[in-house]
């Protein structure tokens, strides 16, 4: 998610339109901002020189810039979901990346993808439904992009042969995506799941985020987006959480957050932790903001995640 971009002029035009006692219309801009793949012009972008996402957008040019393939696969509502397949020569397993509200696959991972090849990774990037160039006209917040990420596995059962092990690597919204697939029965090739400053539902991210620049924003707006969602998306913001799916999942996963992270609190990823049922780390990162904690600590991070790999494929090994 893009921690800068937009909210404010959410905020305002709410402010404005409530003002104006105009519930309904108020609660369509949220709900256009939040969930509808063009956002309305209201919703401005604030630019950020911050010098962390300067570093970003050099590593997403990078990875934008580096030889792969173009793949897709075919959403259960018939959209065309695309993808980006980076192959390593004698991989030792695949990661599917995933990322988050409105942001970009080069965009959340141009910082991970160089030490995740060089530790012998299969990459495959996807672009979100409603996202980039893959069709959709709303986004799920992972209630509908569970099902897209059974359709990635499909397509690597096809493309590997799943004889690697396999990885489903999330941040934001992509997190939150990865942790609600694992309530599904997944094949026995996914030996993990690691979950980048990921939220819990829909409505309690909407909630927080809405509160954070509009203390008054009512909760009855919630209802109304909800009616909006299960008519024109097809899904309502209970329909499913990270937390229902924490309470059935049964592969590793591992939980990384940022300290200063104040778009996605960390008492979201504290809560998907306690309710994980299966094995289970956590990484906390020290004054990193939402989405940067590689970018604050590479070399913790990257520690962190190569032995998570090592323990999931050596609990594997055992199994067997």
């Amino acid at each position: 998610m893009k921690k800068q971009t937009k909210i404010a002029g959410i905020a305002a035009g709410v402010a404005i339109v409530g003002a104006a006692t105009a519930v309904g219309a108020a609660a369509e801009l949220v709900f256009q901002a939040g969930l509808k793949r063009t956002t309305p012009k209201l919703v401005h972008k604030t630019k950020n020189d911050d010098p962390l996402n300067q570093k970003r957008d050099q590593a997403r040019k990078q990875l934008e810039q580096m030889p792969h393939e173009q793949v897709y696969v075919t959403s259960r509502d018939g959209l065309r979901l695309n993808g980006h397949w980076f192959a390593v020569e004698g991989a030792k397993r695949t990661v599917v990346l995933v990322h988050g509200w409105r942001s970009t696959w080069a965009r959340d991972f141009g910082m991970h993808a160089p030490f995740l090849l060089a530790a012998g990774c299969n990459l495959l990037l996807i672009e979100q439904r409603s996202h980039g160039t893959s069709e959709g006209k709303y986004i799920g917040f992972g209630v509908l992009e569970r099902y897209d990420c059974l359709r990635w596995l499909d397509f690597l059962r096809i493309k590997t042969g799943n004889t690697l092990p396999v990885y489903l690597f999330g941040v934001s919204m992509g997190a939150a995506t990865v942790l609600m697939t694992t309530g599904f029965h997944l094949p026995p090739c996914v030996k993990g799941v690691i979950a980048d400053c990921g939220f819990t539902s829909p409505e309690e991210i909407l909630t927080h985020v809405m509160r954070q620049q509009y203390p008054k924003y009512p909760r009855r707006f919630n209802r109304l987006i909800d009616a909006k969602a299960l008519r024109r998306a097809g899904y309502g913001a209970a329909d499913y959480s990270t937390l229902d799916a924490m309470a059935v999942n049964r592969i590793p996963v591992l939980f990384i957050h940022g300290a200063k992270d104040n778009f996605v609190p960390l008492s979201m990823t504290v809560r998907n932790y306690e309710a994980c049922k299966a094995p289970k780390s956590i990484l906390v990162v020290d004054d990193a903001p939402h989405a940067k904690s590689y970018l604050v600590a590479p070399e913790l991070y990257e520690q962190t995640v190569k032995a998570f790999f090592h323990r999931c494929e050596e609990a594997g090994k055992t199994k067997e």
